[in-house]
């Protein structure tokens, strides 16, 4: 009974043994696994990290150029207002200008007459 009992245990024995090699077998090929996983996933962060680096710069960069745009239609429509008021201001000039030479010409025509006059009534007060 002694030695069936001991084969009997020696049996339990191999079978734990074979079962334990088993699952440490099982627990390296998992913990391999589990790196590799690891491995790939930090792979992948990285790369997620550098796509959105790269799109955040090409956001600043578009956000930029637009501010650029907008910048250089901004000083476009102040040079083109300043145009427009200098011009404004070229013509105010001119029609100033106009109406100072017209009434130059009428003055010089009034003083003409008057001094016309003047003679007309010194001659007229000679013969008289």
């Amino acid at each position: 009974i002694l030695d069936r009992k001991n084969r009997e245990i020696e049996e339990i024995k191999s079978v734990y043994r074979a079962k334990q090699k088993e699952s440490e077998e099982m627990i390296r090929k998992l913990e391999k696994k589990v790196q590799s996983v690891l491995r790939e996933s930090q792979v992948i962060c990285e790369s997620k990290e550098k796509q959105i680096a790269e799109l955040k710069k090409i956001s600043d960069q578009s956000a930029d150029s637009v501010k650029n745009e907008w910048e250089k239609k901004l000083h476009a429509a102040v040079a083109e207002m300043e145009q427009a008021r200098f011009e404004m201001q070229k013509k105010h000039t001119e029609n100033i200008q106009g109406l100072l030479d017209d009434t130059n010409h009428r003055l010089a025509k009034m003083e003409s007459e008057h001094k016309a006059r003047s003679q007309a009534a010194v001659s007229t007060a000679k013969e008289r």
